[in-house]
């Protein structure tokens, strides 16, 4: 499964509870992240995230620290 290219006008913590994910910010390499691990993502930032198992489920956390209902992704065009 993947999530497209898109954003959100607040920074992001990402914290992976299980599986593996692939997290890629536009302009730089992918980052692998394994159960247990984060990667923080300032407010703008485009992005993308994977999951590249075809068998193991990936699930996290997306802390969001927005004022109310501004905390939403903003799509962007694919390239």
């Amino acid at each position: 499964a993947e999530n497209p290219r898109h954003k959100h006008p607040a920074a992001i913590t990402f914290y992976v509870l299980s599986g593996i994910g692939v997290w890629q910010e536009d302009g730089k390499s992918p980052v692998t992240l394994h159960t247990g691990e984060t990667l923080f993502c300032p407010s703008g930032t485009v992005h993308a995230h994977r999951n590249p198992s075809t068998t193991e489920t990936l699930r996290f956390l997306e802390f969001i620290a927005a004022e109310k209902g501004k905390g939403g992704s903003i799509s962007m065009p694919q390239n």
